[in-house]
């Protein structure tokens, strides 16, 4: 069993940059990434429990780390639609990030910013994708009217996906306090969550947090071993 200063379970942007700030302070972080999963996302994490002094987390691979303190910085995923193709077009003309994707669709009829005066959008109001068509790569989709139930084929190259993202807090449900979305609730606007010693990622603020959070239990680790070893006086 390791015990470490403070766990970052998260390597994505936020955990990275926690990391860093956090071993910049003096401290000794131990960042847990995804076997599998790359980035921010859920890791290949199997077991956290988060009451106590001590933070215990249990990795796939089975083993044990202890901390006083620890960062959530789990990231989130993108929604999908819910369609049996979306993993067969993924990469292949359907995308959920158009920053990242939109310049291989350069001249091509996609959907791109919310820009109601620019003359190369059209828009679908009152119309949800139910259908992604094409062979090896998007060709097309079939829209549903959601009023009256009427469906039409609109021929396409690009599809980004942008209907909004999923915490991944599986790990922390009923233990984190968590909102109505399923994101853990902070105390702004610190990084503070409601246990004591546990903080939510965002940013780099959460390792300074972490850092003051265990600069305090050092400090009242020395007043409590001071007023141990003074000695008394007749």
């Amino acid at each position: 069993m390791n015990t470490d200063q403070l766990i970052i379970i998260g390597s994505g942007p936020a955990g990275y940059t926690a990391a860093i700030y956090a071993a910049r302070a003096g401290l000794k972080p131990l960042v847990l990434a995804g076997a599998v999963t790359a980035g921010g996302a859920l890791m290949n994490t199997t077991e956290v429990r988060l009451t106590g002094h001590l933070k215990r987390v249990v990795t796939g691979a089975g083993g044990t780390h202890e901390a006083p303190a620890v960062i959530l910085a789990t990231g989130s995923a993108y929604k999908e639609l819910g369609l049996p193709e979306e993993k067969k077009f993924s990469g292949h003309g359907l995308s959920w990030c158009a920053t990242c994707d939109g310049f291989f669709f350069r001249g091509q009829d996609i959907m791109a910013q919310r820009a109601k005066d620019n003359p190369k959008i059209r828009f679908a109001w009152n119309s949800a994708v139910t259908r992604i068509h094409g062979e090896s790569k998007v060709t097309g989709v079939t829209l549903t009217d959601t009023r009256t139930g009427e469906t039409r084929e609109h021929g396409a190259t690009g599809i980004f996906v942008a209907i909004g993202h999923l915490p991944r807090t599986e790990l922390v449900i009923g233990q984190v306090e968590l909102d109505a979305e399923g994101y853990i609730k902070v105390d702004a606007p610190t990084t503070v969550t409601n246990l004591s010693g546990v903080f939510a990622c965002g940013d780099c603020a959460a390792a300074l947090d972490a850092e003051r959070y265990l600069a305090a239990l050092d400090d009242a680790d020395s007043i409590a071993t001071a007023l141990v070893e003074e000695p008394t006086h007749a």
